[in-house]
């Protein structure tokens, strides 16, 4: 596998975006139908241009997407979702296409309707300079970030048993409102992720591979446990690789590209100063190693103790405890660690981390680092799993006291 830089213009796919009184706009398009899936998120308040996108996704082929930044379009009712399927036919007018081919994407404030004059003057401005050149990805990655502060950008090649090269390309925005809890689209400020390949992915088999990929990749990313009215991860496959099947190489990278932007999303989380990532390992299910995983992600104890570079190991196990995760606390291992520095907490209950222990010494430093690793051995099973998380400071409660003020 080879990383490139290419974000979503792969063979046959073209993207743009532009900026401009507080909105962005951003079209991905391939040049030939796609097989496609999406998820979208668990919330009960879900967004107008969700519910459009589930429609047009329903017939397995989409063309691409249209998404703006700047108003979610989430809580407004029956002009909502009019004004999410206006975004489809003002673009697909543009484009020369069907508006039921397109998925379409919102994020920003909730409960305010869409400026539709501008929302069509800007796919206008967009529609007519789609390019394939890495740039124009980049400047589809922009124009939906809200209270990002960088693109999240990523493209891989690999290659199939069958000897056919193919690429897989993504763009993702979010930075709060972040805890998503993904479903299949067809059975969080928010979350957006949208990835093309240019593989044939059949469309029996497509679902599956977006579901594996985004299970371990946005749906183990907690920033402050708000799941979002307007998650949406989009996969766009047009088969402009000419190959017939893919294999496990192409899931493992889709699969890569997933979680390189997952981390990147976590990274650049509103206020945030550090990362981590939670190791569950040793459990008696998947079940019990995810719950306990993000419970210590999503804990706003352990995040502040994070962001004070605090060794307060007692809140790692406080979570795990109310996880849910079945285990026995008198039996666990716990560690932490940064790039230089490992300290052991905890082995097989036996508490190592006391006041004025060198591995309590250990613990402080390697807090302060910007990159932590969470390492808890529940020690009941075989069973595993990652969640990714960041700290929790004095910028997220800036950022967000004052969002639409």
């Amino acid at each position: 596998m080879e990383i490139t830089e290419r974000g979503v213009c792969l063979r046959g796919f073209k993207a743009y975006g532009v900026r401009e009184k507080g909105y962005g706009l951003a079209v991905i398009l391939s040049d030939r139908p796609a097989n496609s899936s999406i998820m979208v998120t668990s919330n009960r308040v879900m967004a107008a241009p969700l519910l459009v996108t589930i429609e047009h996704a329903a017939k397995g082929t989409l063309l691409g997407v249209v998404a703006n930044s700047g108003c979610a379009n989430a809580y407004t009712g029956e002009k909502g979702v009019e004004d999410a399927r206006e975004m489809c036919r003002a673009a697909a007018a543009e484009l020369g296409i069907d508006p039921e081919t397109l998925a379409v994407a919102s994020t920003g404030v909730i409960g305010r309707p869409l400026d539709m004059p501008l929302i069509k003057s800007l796919i206008k401005k967009t529609a007519g300079s789609l390019d394939e050149s890495p740039e124009s990805s980049m400047a589809a990655a922009r124009a939906i970030m809200t209270t990002d502060t960088k693109p999240k950008s990523i493209s891989v090649k690999t290659r199939l048993r069958t000897g056919e090269e193919v690429e897989i390309g993504g763009i993702a925005k979010g930075a709060g409102m972040i805890a998503p809890k993904l479903r299949p689209g067809t059975a969080h400020a928010t979350m957006l992720a949208f990835l093309t390949t240019d593989a044939y992915v059949p469309q029996d088999r497509i679902h599956t591979i977006l579901k594996e990929a985004v299970e371990q990749s946005f749906n183990i990313t907690v920033i402050d446990g708000d799941t979002s009215t307007n998650d949406l991860v989009v996969l766009l496959a047009n088969g402009a690789a000419g190959n017939r099947e893919v294999d496990d190489s192409f899931q493992e990278a889709l699969n890569f590209v997933a979680r390189e932007l997952a981390k990147m999303i976590v990274k650049d989380a509103e206020g945030s100063t550090k990362f981590f990532e939670v190791r569950v390992k040793g459990a008696r299910s998947g079940e019990d190693a995810s719950l306990a995983a993000k419970a210590i992600a999503g804990s706003n104890l352990v995040k502040t103790a994070l962001f004070g570079g605090d060794p307060n190991w007692g809140r790692i196990i406080a979570a795990a405890g109310y996880s849910g995760a079945e285990f026995d606390p008198e039996n666990i291992s716990l560690q932490i660690s940064s790039k230089d520095t490992t300290a052991r907490l905890i082995e097989e209950g036996r508490v190592l981390a006391l006041p004025g222990s060198e591995e309590l010494k250990k613990a402080g430093k390697v807090m302060k680092a910007e990159e932590i690793v969470i390492t808890l051995d529940l020690r009941d099973g075989g069973e595993e799993a990652t969640a990714y998380g960041c700290d929790l400071g004095y910028g997220y409660i800036k950022i967000n006291s004052e969002y639409t003020s």
